[in-house]
């Protein structure tokens, strides 16, 4: 993207803030014809400044808004919203600023605006991408996307389309691989699956084995999201009991007092942070024989051999499921229908570069947002404030230092610190 930006400037002789400047000959004789980048355009970080009035007052400088002129130029109802009137200091006039800014009409029409523009950008890349996929030129049709993306964003203020193209060529380079696939082999190529070979070990030596299989063109995970979600749920659902049950063990360890620890030691490893699972049968009949005093402890040892019962049937599940899936995704692939190919070939090409398109408003206003709650929060607390919080601890402390006893000198040290912090 860098060097789109870096060719698209020269041929435009653009000037872009932080990055590039059209300079005149006489400037650069004045230079001694020096070329170095930074003698042109400064591309530093704006220097924190404070304002000395609002430090010790209070209050938000009307000159440090001036820095959002490019937003308020875009949402113009927007600053009134945000702030009270003043000639030289404001103050924020809103308690939640995230939601005022998103509420804002001129905000809602900006997106709304952004995201009509995009709307048809996956049915637009379908067309140029799937339709034509036997036949299009790879480079070419690159660099005509490329210039249709950046026209969509002609009139769309603070974005930068470097941003999207930069989304774009990433993504582009995985379709790429994936088109000359289809031209090699035909369409046919989507609903075919390889051999996934990995390298084991086998006999000491490093063989290569068949590990299942792997999708030519499409990827075994996202069929399964796509084609077979029900399947996917299931697995992902097992797997998450699966995760919380350590954190149960811990639970019913914590639940254990030391004496307890103590009790049930045939029951726990030899640090007392696990249970011994072979052991709790026994360690339970032995506590029965005193069933009314230790009826907690059994009740706790029973929970852990139900937990442990639990993991052994959810991790035979799991394995049995994923064997299944892996094999139906399989099958899935190779008997898709056209429509599915075009669905999926959908989601694997066109759909990250729409949603990675859409995203750059939302960063952008969360950008926004960040930048006037840390100016909102700049001058909340005047010098006055922290002073008079400075007293108050003293005052504070200097009571507890009161409530203290000790020896005749201890009290002197006392009584002078007492002093040092105006007690």
């Amino acid at each position: 993207s860098d060097i789109r930006r870096i060719v698209d400037t020269v041929k435009g002789r653009l000037t872009q803030d932080k990055y590039s400047r059209v300079v005149t000959r006489e400037e650069i004789r004045n230079n001694d014809y020096n070329l170095n980048i930074p003698r042109y355009v400064d591309s530093s970080e704006k220097a924190e400044s404070y304002d000395i009035y609002a430090t010790m007052f209070g209050g938000i400088p009307v000159a440090e808004l001036a820095d959002f002129d490019a937003y308020w130029n875009v949402f113009p109802s927007l600053k009134e919203e945000l702030f009270t009137t003043g000639d030289e200091y404001v103050s924020v006039s809103t308690e939640d600023i995230k939601k005022t800014i998103l509420d804002n009409k001129d905000v809602q029409n900006f997106l709304a605006q952004f995201r009509n523009r995009f709307a048809d950008l996956g049915e637009s890349l379908d067309r140029e991408l799937i339709d034509d996929a036997m036949s299009l030129s790879i480079p070419r049709k690159e660099e005509s996307l490329a210039t249709e993306l950046f026209k969509r964003f002609t009139g769309i203020p603070l974005l930068d389309p470097y941003q999207a193209y930069e989304i774009f060529e990433e993504q582009y380079g995985a379709i790429a691989g994936d088109l000359e696939l289809i031209q090699a082999e035909g369409m046919e190529a989507v609903r075919t699956v390889d051999p996934n070979m990995v390298i084991k070990k086998k006999n000491g030596k490093d063989a290569e084995v068949q590990d299942g299989w792997k999708g030519h063109i499409l990827d075994f995970d996202l069929v399964q999201r796509v084609c077979l979600a029900e399947q996917l749920d299931s697995l992902t659902q097992k797997s998450n009991e699966l995760s919380e049950i350590p954190g149960s063990y811990e639970e019913l360890l914590e639940s254990l007092s030391e004496d307890d620890k103590e009790t049930i030691s045939e029951a726990l490893n030899d640090a007392n942070d696990a249970f011994v699972v072979k052991n709790i049968k026994s360690v339970i009949a032995e506590l029965k024989k005193d069933e009314a005093d230790n009826k907690e402890l059994i009740k706790t040892l029973k929970s852990a051999q139900s937990l442990n019962d639990k993991e052994k049937k959810l991790k035979n599940q799991i394995k049995t499921e994923e064997t299944d899936l892996h094999l139906l995704t399989k099958e899935t692939i190779e008997s898709l229908s056209d429509a599915a190919v075009r669905e999926l070939l959908h989601e694997k090409w066109a759909k990250p570069i729409v949603d990675g398109t859409l995203a750059l408003a939302d960063a952008m206003l969360n950008d926004f947002t960040n930048r006037i709650e840390t100016l909102s929060k700049k001058y909340a607390e005047t010098m006055s404030d922290i002073e008079e919080e400075i007293r108050k601890t003293e005052k504070e402390l200097s009571a507890m230092l009161s409530e203290l006893t000790g020896s005749e000198a201890d009290m002197a040290g006392i009584r002078e610190l007492q002093k040092l912090i105006g007690g």
